[in-house]
């Protein structure tokens, strides 16, 4: 949606519709949290991003660092509601030190916000679907080559277990100086998701929780991100609601 922005007629920069859409997402957090929505997970930046400009590149990572900085330490989301903040994906491909810095800290400051009331942001973060069900399917290949496994193993259920969306919140580790020192998933584990919101008038899921939207309500919505209003919020959520209705 903010990519779609940048499109639109006289906006300044690239950078203008990703600055508006973080700006609609900690307004969209606030009205789902209030709202009691358990898990929240929303795509950055997808691994395929980092194929677009340099420049642009550098700007959604520095504008990133900044607002995940200023969401710890106004605490105006984070300790009002107590959210713990994960972040799914290969974090090993992340060029910025100063977003590896604050992915960590964000990660570690909110690890025992864990109580019944405490919802989870996700934010997948050089992440696609593509590529964490290649490295699935890398995983099982392994296994079975070491005699770790049998084929006869290799189920959609140890597939499911194995998506970055399943690894374990451990295998991401931090030096003292805050940085990530390897590839890992710094995550709890996601529930398959109920509803998925694909806003800008687009009919397609962009690589995203393919896998884990089999049995997902899909809600696809003209607004581009950057300009989904609260009514906008209330119209997919009674739409899920009938829909949920139906299927139970």
């Amino acid at each position: 949606g903010g990519s779609a922005l940048d499109k639109q007629p006289a906006q300044p920069a690239a950078i203008h519709g990703h600055r508006a859409g973080y700006s609609k997402l900690e307004q969209s957090l606030e009205w789902l949290f209030h709202l009691g929505v358990a898990h929240v997970t929303v795509f950055a930046f997808s691994i395929h991003n980092y194929l677009r400009d340099s420049q642009e590149v550098h700007d959604l990572m520095d504008l990133a660092t900044e607002k995940l900085e200023k969401m710890l330490s106004d605490g105006d989301i984070i300790d009002k509601y107590n959210v713990r903040v994960c972040v799914p994906g290969d974090l090993s491909l992340l060029p910025s030190r100063s977003l590896q810095s604050v992915i960590a800290r964000a990660i570690h400051r909110t690890k025992d916000h864990t109580g019944p009331q405490s919802p989870t942001l996700h934010i997948a973060w050089s992440y696609a679907s593509d590529a964490e069900m290649a490295d699935v399917a890398r995983s099982v290949a392994t296994g079975i080559e070491k005699g770790i496994l049998e084929p006869d193993d290799a189920t959609d259920d140890l597939f499911s277990r194995l998506l970055w969306t399943q690894a374990p919140y451990s295998s991401l580790t931090t030096s003292k100086s805050g940085f990530v020192e390897e590839k890992g998933h710094g995550i709890a584990r996601v529930p398959e998701p109920d509803l998925l919101i694909r806003t800008s008038g687009e009919v397609r899921l962009s690589d995203f929780l393919c896998w884990q939207t089999e049995h997902a309500h899909l809600a696809f919505v003209k607004p581009l991100w950057p300009e989904l209003s609260f009514w906008d919020l209330v119209v997919i959520l009674l739409d899920f609601q009938r829909a949920a209705a139906s299927l139970a």
